[in-house]
């Protein structure tokens, strides 16, 4: 628990991890499941928010990202991109044709270029609309299948796809820093429908 409080507060000023642990033990007992008690420093971060303390929203913001990669992944680090995109695709959650608008070693450059460390940049309202409105999830059972920035190259690789051959694959590349770092944004039915069977471009 300290570790990943710990990490979460990492570089971010007025927070303390200790005040967060102290507020989660309120929360905490016996026979509770690890996801349950992920929650509870979530919400104890959250809580801790104030106007003199508004940085822990960062903090909460962070572990709740924490807890969607470990549902995602099973782990903190991300699964290669093809292989992200391969499960998608076979379970139908993916649009079946994005597996061959790139090559292998494209799809290796695509990878390799992730920032996967930009989802720990949302504060805890942004997860909130992520984990409700973005992400691809099975809606039965809550289920995540990607996370932030792999939504992110997926978008940017669907609709970069048809300059590729002309401009190279920078501009996939340039096109993900673009909505990733918030200097484009996207309308919520490209964000979450772009990638998927639906196809979805249009926005009111």
């Amino acid at each position: 628990i300290h570790k990943v409080v710990q990490w979460a507060c990492e570089g971010v000023e007025g927070v303390s991890t200790s005040e967060i642990e102290s507020q989660a033990k309120l929360k905490f007992f016996n026979g509770m499941k690890t996801s349950d008690l992920h929650e509870a420093l979530v919400n104890a971060a959250h809580e801790l928010i104030s106007e003199y303390a508004y940085n822990y929203d960062l903090v909460a913001g962070r572990l709740a990202m924490y807890d969607v990669r470990k549902k995602v992944y099973g782990k903190f680090e991300p699964n290669h991109l093809t292989d992200i995109v391969r499960t998608n695709v076979q379970q139908g959650w993916y649009d079946p044709e994005i597996e061959s608008l790139y090559t292998s070693e494209q799809w290796n450059q695509l990878n390799d270029y992730i920032k996967h460390e930009r989802d720990f940049d949302f504060r805890i309202a942004g997860v909130k609309e992520w984990r409700s409105k973005y992400l691809v999830k099975n809606r039965k059972t809550g289920e995540y299948k990607e996370s932030p920035q792999v939504a992110y190259m997926l978008v940017a690789a669907v609709l970069m796809h048809k300059y590729v051959k002309d401009e190279g694959i920078k501009i996939v590349l340039d096109y993900y820093d673009a909505i990733s770092t918030g200097d484009i944004t996207l309308p919520s039915p490209v964000l979450a429908g772009v990638r998927t069977p639906t196809r979805q471009f249009a926005s009111c």
